[in-house]
């Protein structure tokens, strides 16, 4: 879990870094960067979702809810990484560019 308390605040400050380098070329960029900020922090909530439900899975193996439950955190998780890493990527060639 610690983990998860170091990468989700720092991927959010990226996207707010991100969108604040857009914004002069896409007014739009600080709302988006917002935005995607918000959803690095929800991407470590279902990490710590997902940690909970695989240990709910090692432990108690006749539990069918729980692997459910951690495929849909591990998708939402790495859908808004995904997000993330691709809008900070944006902002970084942005900032070096200018």
């Amino acid at each position: 879990f610690v983990f998860i308390l170091g990468y989700a605040p720092l991927l959010s400050l990226g996207a707010l870094m991100a969108g604040d380098a857009l914004s002069a070329s896409w007014p739009l960029a600080a709302p988006v960067g917002v935005l995607v900020a918000w959803g690095q922090l929800i991407a470590g909530l279902l990490d710590m979702v997902e940690n909970v439900a695989l240990m709910r899975t090692v432990l108690s193996p006749k539990d069918d809810l729980a692997p459910r439950v951690a495929r849909g955190c591990a998708r939402g998780k790495f859908s808004l990484i995904t997000l993330g890493v691709t809008f900070i990527s944006l902002g970084l060639i942005c900032w070096g560019l200018q």
